[in-house]
């Protein structure tokens, strides 16, 4: 899964377990949660130069076709089931930093948070690449949250911008085979 796919699934679940490590816990039901992403990426992933000269021509021709299809997989809507628990909503980016073991390399800075809004400043940096990225959350009630996100990834002289926006519901209390913390695609 590429840097960016990683980053709307975390992006989603975190909309849902947005909680009260960083101030007041987003007021939403624990249980099986349904999100669709809708994601436009536009640039050129960062790759190191060095990298793309060892390449034979055939091979970075491949490349930059799969890299390309792959954007073209993400622009398309994204749908996740996700079991979130009543410890994730209280310990909110907390627990996706500790499930992730990403926390050195990034940072998170909550701008404001309430029982139905919540906007996080995101940073990471690592392989010569730099992410930075702001989360926007509102639920609109227990059952219901919506969002954006922005992400700006840049290094190797390329950069490559990722704008989605959310919709999730509230689908059960009962999370079924799908564990606490664990999503699946569709």
């Amino acid at each position: 899964m590429s840097r960016m796919s990683v980053l709307v699934v975390l992006a989603s679940a975190a909309a849902l377990a947005a909680g009260s490590a960083y101030g007041a816990s987003l007021n939403v039901k624990p249980g099986l949660w349904e999100t669709t992403t809708q994601s436009q990426v536009s640039g050129m992933p960062p790759i190191p130069p060095e990298d793309l000269a060892r390449m034979p021509p055939e091979a970075r021709a491949r490349m930059q076709a799969a890299m390309q299809s792959s954007m073209n997989a993400m622009n398309k809507a994204r749908t996740v089931k996700y079991c979130v628990s009543q410890d994730e909503i209280n310990k909110g980016f907390a627990a996706e930093e500790a499930r992730h073991g990403n926390s050195e390399n990034c940072q998170r800075m909550v701008v404001s948070s309430s029982a139905n809004a919540q906007t996080v400043h995101l940073t990471c940096t690592g392989d010569g690449e730099t992410t930075t990225g702001t989360i926007n959350i509102v639920a609109a009630n227990p059952e219901t949250v919506s969002g954006a996100f922005d992400f700006d990834v840049s290094g190797h002289g390329n950069s490559m911008k990722m704008h989605s926006t959310l919709s999730s519901h509230w689908l059960s209390a009962d999370c079924g085979a799908i564990k606490p913390g664990h999503a699946s695609v569709q």
